[in-house]
């Protein structure tokens, strides 16, 4: 028995339109008859989404703190002082999107 029969995986989304294609049966049959397989490959989907969004997150933050303690340590120029400006406005747009990234998983 397989994985997907066995209920420890599902298959890829171009293995089902393999299926699909090669039993002459419509994608939305072949799902919709597995509820199960419908919620898992909702779940995800919002878990990709939601990855990628904390990467997101984790950059703008990262790379934001990285540029602004680079900054102290170099020459008071008027580039420095513009360069801390951008760090800290990534920051602010870090933890401004951390803010909604958190609502929406509560």
């Amino acid at each position: 028995m397989s994985n997907w029969e066995n209920e420890k995986s599902y298959p890829d989304l171009q293995i089902l339109i393999d299926i699909s294609n090669r039993f002459d049966i419509s994608l939305d049959v072949l799902i919709k008859e597995d509820v199960k397989m419908v919620k898992t490959m909702d779940k995800e989907r919002v878990l990709g989404s939601l990855k990628r969004e904390k990467s997101v997150i984790d950059f703008f933050t990262g790379a934001g703190t990285g540029i602004v303690i680079t900054c102290l340590f170099s020459a008071d120029t008027m580039v420095r002082t513009v360069t801390i400006v951008l760090g800290v406005v990534m920051i602010g747009i870090g933890w401004y999107r951390e803010a909604k990234y958190d609502k929406r998983l509560f």
